[in-house]
């Protein structure tokens, strides 16, 4: 939580590549583990708000008396592929870590970084979901926003640090992004039996490097920090490309298209500022405190959809507390910190999940000479608390709840189909939600620094 102020190793790399100046020269390899203890409960459907199987009959009746096709297709209510609230992110992912810090020049006034972090299940997994109505197709479920599949992909890391006085040194890194580009291409001999069907796939993943910057300056007891991460994404574009056998396509075409946008893993522009002040000598018994502020620009997200927001997100301030006490060859450290959630109270259309959040970790550090060598034994714990929050939906909202369901007449009698009257919707967020829960970490590493 405080690597942009603290760090000393690997991690450096992303966090901070300025530290890398003050880093050893090093080898550290590690494994940790995350568990997801996350929670989101759905208040219960009032009475008249299922869709009935009429909305296969129905003509939207429009204000001045016509009808006309309906906007929306919802399907009826019973019949939704998965049970309302069915989807849980509650479980454990594991990662190994490893990466290397090199000096090099005279005096090594430039040090080398790089950091990778590999998942032990997914080398990279991508779980888009609508935040509106349109779930009712796929999960039927809420999501947490920025959790779930972000915790789900590789991360490769480069950075390089100049140190040009004694007390200054600046860093540049770039984080590998990818974005992909995917055609299908199905054709259908018989439209009439649509489980038959040609298909072919034509996938193309570039890679892009996107960069962040840092800066320390540091005398005998003070170090002074500050970063700048430019906004990531990774995107996946694509098109489906339908044939029909003797299908008569418009002017100009040989397939119906449909194009489709995914972004995963979005993070805006990101500021940090943060300090240490070191208590006692350099070696022996000693210890320091830390502090650290992280601004993030989350009015500029992009939902998983390639959407913005209906309702606008906020930017966000983050500040962390910590400090750390040093006894010969042992370190212990303790931090804490808070995470405003940018996200507005959802009253409305979509159901964004994201709360507040508590983090406090715990970290160990056992370090033992080897010759002109030195070998580090660390452990971390640390826990977030999700902070329960509950939305309920309102009519008044500036994007209300969407009626899926809207007064309309029989397509055979024309007459006014009663189940219309009224709000229906499959929205699974309405009438609204509640969401809270827990995250945990827990890893071991090992450091050698020549």
């Amino acid at each position: 939580m405080l690597a942009r102020v603290e760090s000393t190793g690997i991690s450096a790399t992303y966090f901070n590549p300025a530290l890398l100046s003050f880093a050893p020269a090093q080898f550290k390899a590690g494994f940790f583990t995350i568990g997801q203890n996350l929670s989101i409960k759905l208040m219960d459907r009032p009475s008249g708000v299922d869709i009935s199987d009429a909305i296969y009959r129905a003509r939207q009746l429009n204000p001045d008396g016509t009808t006309s096709r309906l906007e929306i297709r919802p399907l009826p209510t019973a019949e939704l592929r998965a049970k309302r609230g069915s989807y849980d992110a509650s479980g454990w992912l594991s990662f190994f870590e490893f990466g290397t810090v090199v000096g090099f020049g005279a005096k090594r006034p430039f040090s080398l970084g790089f950091f990778a972090l590999i998942p032990t299940a997914d080398f990279q997994g991508q779980q888009p979901f609508f935040v509106d109505e349109r779930e009712q197709y796929f999960s039927n479920s809420l999501h947490f926003e920025l959790l779930e599949d972000r915790f789900s992909g590789a991360v490769f890391v480069l950075a390089l640090a100049w140190r040009p006085l004694g007390w200054l040194s600046l860093g540049a890194g770039a984080l590998m992004a990818n974005s992909t580009r995917a055609v299908s291409g199905i054709f259908m001999p018989d439209a009439s039996n649509q489980q038959d069907a040609r298909t072919i796939s034509r996938v193309s993943v570039n890679t892009r490097l996107v960069p962040h910057f840092g800066v320390v300056a540091e005398d005998q007891s003070w170090r002074v920090a500050a970063t700048l991460h430019f906004p990531l994404q990774n995107k996946v574009v694509g098109q489906g490309e339908l044939q029909f056998w003797n299908y008569d396509y418009p002017e100009g075409q040989t397939a119906l298209y449909q194009n489709f946008s995914f972004v995963h893993g979005f993070l805006p522009w990101r500021v940090s500022l943060g300090g240490r002040y070191l208590l006692g000598p350099p070696q022996g018994l000693g210890g320091w405190l830390s502090a650290d502020i992280l601004w993030s620009q989350w009015s500029a997200y992009q939902n998983r959809m390639n959407e913005r927001p209906l309702d606008h997100w906020s930017d966000t301030f983050a500040p962390t507390l910590g400090g750390g006490l040093r006894v010969g060859m042992h370190e212990i450290s303790l931090q804490a910190g808070y995470v405003p959630s940018p996200v507005p109270a959802q009253t409305g259309r979509t159901n964004y999940v994201d709360n507040d959040r508590l983090q406090l970790g715990l970290g160990y550090q056992w370090r033992f000479d080897l010759g002109s060598s030195r070998l580090s034994l660390g452990a971390h714990l640390s826990a977030i608390h999700l902070l329960y929050r509950s939305v309920k939906k309102s009519p008044d909202a500036e994007h209300p709840v969407i009626d899926e369901f809207p007064d309309s007449v029989d397509i055979a009698t024309n007459q006014f189909i009663p189940e219309s009257a009224g709000l229906q919707t499959n929205n699974p967020g309405y009438p609204g939600f509640s969401s809270s829960g827990w995250l945990f970490s827990l890893g071991v590493a090992l450091r050698y620094c020549r």
